[in-house]
């Protein structure tokens, strides 16, 4: 009786881990910067160029992310000149 409630404590035991290390968290904000990035990217920006590094860079900031997406209606030449003169102007303040 005893050993049979023991494995009965076990299998829950094991079972409830298991079942907390399944589950993903998902961090809003590494889901926001890879939906902004991949705007980048579709607004011309080549991977592993200048401009994608400053946009990398920019976007740790939630400030810059949000302005960002609030241009949403522009023409990707504008978000992409908006990050270069962003990034000069941090550049030149720092």
């Amino acid at each position: 009786m005893a050993l049979e409630c023991m494995m009965e404590i076990f299998e829950t035991r094991e079972n409830s881990r298991n079942s907390v290390t399944s589950q993903v968290t998902v961090d809003p904000v590494r889901q926001e910067l890879k939906e902004m990035m991949a705007l980048v990217v579709q607004d011309g920006v080549e991977p592993w160029t200048d401009a994608h590094f400053y946009a990398s860079q920019l976007f740790m900031k939630k400030e810059y992310r949000d302005a960002f997406s609030c241009m949403e209606e522009a023409k990707p030449e504008v978000r992409i000149e908006w990050l270069k003169r962003r990034w000069e102007e941090r550049k030149n303040n720092n």
